[in-house]
């Protein structure tokens, strides 16, 4: 009982310091030091999903982002997973790296263009499928 005593002095000021950190790390960066999020779904992509993967080119010839086109079992567990979270942010991570975020506005299908990725990022992708 003294234990869980402890415990709880020692969570609540843990609380009331971070809280202090963040009020005063807030006001000084404009955004907020640590980030909680609740993923609710997410699907991982290999090369068992992905049937392609390939850079999409501007009319000026710069880089206009990664199309990608899945295999039809992904697409239907994407299709199913975006639908429900259409309204929310989805994240493409690679490597541990958020490389693009974007709200969905619809449900994704069987094939996808993310415009909001640098060419290094897209590589990286395409890489990871011959891994």
């Amino acid at each position: 009982m003294r234990l869980l005593k402890y415990v709880i002095i020692i969570m609540a000021s843990m609380i009331f310091m971070s809280s202090i950190s963040f009020a005063e790390t807030n006001t000084k960066q404009n955004h907020a030091p640590v980030v909680f999020q609740v993923v609710q779904a997410q699907i991982n992509f290999d090369n068992s999903m992905i049937k392609n993967a390939s850079f999409i080119t501007n009319n000026d010839g710069s880089f206009g982002g990664l199309e990608i086109q899945l295999k039809p079992s992904a697409s239907k567990e994407l299709t199913r997973i975006t639908a429900a979270g259409v309204g929310k942010e989805a994240n493409l991570v690679i490597n541990d790296k958020i490389v693009s975020r974007a709200t969905l506005r619809s449900s994704l299908q069987d094939q996808f263009l993310i415009t909001d990725i640098s060419k290094e990022d897209a590589q990286k992708f395409i890489d990871s499928l011959h891994e």
